[in-house]
């Protein structure tokens, strides 16, 4: 479960880097946040995480009331990891994305 945990905790940040990032970005005089393929992304990436969460907050409360978790805390670990592959593409893609159509205005 620690694994599920530490990987949610770093991924709310890597998230919210790509929040602010995208909040900051412009294209066509805008934020690219305010497209929708860029919001589809950010939601995307934000239910991932939150799924992660409560699958490891589940295991952490099935522990806490004596029950064994051994699939549990694993199903967390594996979600988690995963989750986080599939949130760091998304926000790479969105990024690199925004970069590249930048470089081709100039």
């Amino acid at each position: 479960m620690n694994t599920g945990a530490q990987i949610g905790h770093e991924f709310v940040h890597h998230h919210d880097d790509r929040l602010l990032c995208c909040q900051e970005r412009r294209q066509f005089g805008k934020a690219i946040s305010e497209f929708q393929a860029i919001q589809f992304k950010l939601a995307n990436m934000a239910t991932e995480l939150d799924a992660a969460w409560l699958v490891t907050m589940r295991a952490a409360q099935m522990r806490d009331d004596g029950k064994k978790v051994t699939m549990e805390s694993t199903m967390a670990k594996v979600y988690a990891s995963e989750a986080a592959c599939r949130i760091c593409d998304e926000g790479l893609q969105g990024v690199n994305r925004a970069e590249d159509d930048v470089k081709s205005e100039t």
